[in-house]
């Protein structure tokens, strides 16, 4: 199967991510947000990963970042979250 992302010049690229955080009415979204969003709209697992590096990578129009939390105090487990911010 192809894969439609890797086809796309980054002024798609940048649509298809802006309508994700329009979708969520949000200037962050969670990582597992962006691939829920994705997979809803019928995107393969591979696809959403390129979209994901992409959107990092090329697109200019967002940051990544890691939020951790923890599951107690002391915590035993720490978890991280990975979120894009939209920028521009």
């Amino acid at each position: 199967m192809d894969n439609r992302i890797e086809s796309m010049n980054i002024k798609e690229v940048r649509k298809l991510i802006r309508e994700a955080f329009k979708h969520y009415n949000k200037k962050e979204i969670y990582k597992e947000e962006f691939y829920n969003y994705f997979k809803n709209k019928g995107y393969t697992q591979e696809e959403i990963d390129e979209l994901w590096y992409r959107a990092i990578g090329e697109s200019g129009i967002v940051k990544c970042g890691v939020y951790f939390e923890a599951d107690e105090i002391p915590p035993k487990k720490i978890i991280e979250r990975q979120f894009l911010e939209l920028i521009r």
